[in-house]
């Protein structure tokens, strides 16, 4: 299981919250969804964002091929560069939800 953590200060300069992305590196290339756990602690107190079921569970994919063929297709079989960009797709989504405050 491979796991990504990023630090991400508010607008207001208030929080951080360390945000991490943990996804089943192994799994991809069997797959038809790019599947991650999301979740995010304040870092001065410990709390923990409840983040809605489909953020905290986010898949990117589609049904009607594997995602090694998504690689192959859109990234011309470059994986880590499909997953950095996936990476940064869920957090900036993240991001968005934690400055909305719900």
């Amino acid at each position: 299981m491979a796991r990504v953590k990023r630090r991400y200060t508010t607008v207001s300069g208030n929080e951080d919250w360390i945000v991490s992305v943990s996804y089943d590196d192994h799994a991809l290339m069997r797959v038809h969804w790019f599947e991650a756990q999301v979740g995010a602690v304040q870092e001065a107190t410990g709390k923990t964002f409840p983040f809605p079921k489909e953020l905290a569970t986010y898949r990117i994919g589609e049904t009607e091929h594997p995602f090694r063929e998504y690689i192959r297709m859109d990234w011309a079989g470059d994986t880590d560069a499909a997953i950095a960009h996936i990476l940064d797709t869920i957090y900036r989504r993240v991001y968005a939800y934690i400055e909305r405050g719900h």
